[in-house]
């Protein structure tokens, strides 16, 4: 039979009287939603969801914060049950203007991102070719070696009438290389032709990856900041409960 003379180690107990301290305690604010932790909008000046990821962390950075000053200085007249529903009030408020902004900034990096891979597509077409079957029999006849050599010449003269026969091939295998060859040709090739573009599309990729990890974190610490009073008395008076179980 296990010992209920003691509670378990791993059970702790708080006094009742924490509970307005604990409820009270201002919540750290994670650093993704600081706003210095987003891409910074001047070295992207055209790239509007850059700038609407900044505006988010700045609003829900302002909004946390203001979590954080009622609990620091609330209205002298508020007694603990009134600060406790007024921080739930607030907090619920903030949430849902957090994941409101969070909508509307993830369409507009979605948007672009959509807009920028359509850019990068159309840049990166050839024009037709008729003699592109007639290229990838030569290139086919050609050593693994000179085929590479002759695409990789082709890529560096920017050779169309070549480069189309092999990028736009329906499977590689009618060139002669490898589906890995392929795709790093047309990597090449984009790099070539759109660097700019391709330089706008990792940005925003990363961005919305940024802002996805941020929103979380945001919405949690909404929670944890806005948690009642009585909500941390109702954990206290579990804890002593369940410590009164053990004696």
């Amino acid at each position: 039979m296990p010992d209920k003379t003691l509670p378990p180690k791993d059970m702790m107990f708080v006094p009742m009287t924490a509970a307005i301290p604990l409820a009270l305690k201002p919540t750290a604010i994670p650093e993704n939603i600081h706003p210095g932790y987003v891409t910074n909008p001047d070295n992207y000046p055209h790239i509007r969801g850059i700038k609407a990821s900044k505006s988010f962390h700045e609003n829900a950075f302002a909004k946390l914060t203001s979590l954080n000053e009622l609990k620091r200085k609330p209205m002298p007249t508020m007694n603990a049950p009134q600060i406790a529903t007024e921080l739930q009030a607030m907090g619920r408020k903030v949430k849902a203007d957090i994941q409101q902004q969070f909508t509307l900034v993830a369409k507009t990096i979605d948007d672009e991102i959509a807009e920028t891979q359509s850019h990068i597509e159309a840049v990166g077409m050839f024009k037709r070719n008729d003699q592109a079957a007639e290229i990838r029999q030569v290139l086919r006849e050609l050593k693994p070696q000179e085929r590479v050599a002759a695409i990789d010449q082709a890529l560096s003269d920017g050779d169309e009438g070549l480069l189309s026969s092999v990028l736009e091939a329906a499977h590689p295998i009618t060139v002669g290389i490898s589906k890995a060859f392929q795709d790093g040709a047309r990597k090449r090739w984009l790099a070539r032709t759109c660097p700019d573009e391709l330089k706008d599309l990792d940005a925003l990729t990363k961005e919305r990856a940024r802002l996805q990890d941020s929103v979380v974190a945001a919405l949690k610490t909404a929670d944890e900041a806005s948690r009642g009073i009585e909500e941390y008395s109702a954990q206290i008076a579990d804890a002593e409960a369940a410590r009164a179980a053990f004696k």
